[in-house]
């Protein structure tokens, strides 16, 4: 297993907080805040550029290695709760979410949690951009969250992954050797 430190892990996190970045921006606009609107913006186009980018190179150009699934779930089925749950709250509850403190406290909150507890599948950046994440069981009895661009309708359709995080890998896309 060949992982790229902490980077993969961190760009995918925030990633996953990147429409919360959007949703502070809808709302700046709506207080008339064009300057904080553009930020939050930008902030979000560069969160989810920069784990876009991570997941072609780890697709790419890291260390693969064949992989034997025995099964396989989705595991994005939580993106709709994604919404309900943290960013409809903060577009209805406008002013209160708006003050600084609370905006703050609020993303730091939401990006240790996902951090640490690995919840990279709710992430509404990548499905936008077609990735899919699989619960897949391999061999040895260890669990991964595999993130590919494809529809898997058998264990055959994976050959080889690589590693973004100890438990996180993305289907390789290079030629094999």
């Amino acid at each position: 297993m060949d992982t790229l430190g902490p980077l993969p892990k961190l760009f995918l996190t925030l990633s996953c907080i990147s429409p919360v970045f959007l949703t502070y921006g809808y709302i700046a606009l709506n207080q008339g805040d064009y300057l904080i609107c553009a930020s939050f913006a930008i902030a979000a186009v560069i969160t989810a550029v920069s784990c876009l980018i991570t997941l072609r190179f780890v697709e790419y150009k890291t260390y693969s290695e064949s992989i034997n699934i025995t099964s396989f779930k989705p595991a994005d089925k939580e993106i709709s709760g994604y919404f309900v749950s943290y960013l409809m709250p903060l577009v209805s509850t406008t002013e209160a979410f708006y003050s600084k403190p609370i905006g703050i406290f609020f993303v730091v909150s939401f990006f240790i949690f996902i951090y640490f507890s690995k919840s990279f599948y709710s992430n509404p950046i990548l499905s936008l951009c077609r990735y899919k994440f699989y619960e897949v069981t391999i061999t040895t009895g260890g669990c991964l969250l595999l993130i590919t661009n494809k529809n898997i309708v058998n264990i055959s359709d994976v050959k080889r992954v690589a590693y973004a995080t100890p438990y996180t890998v993305v289907e390789a896309k290079k030629k094999e050797i």
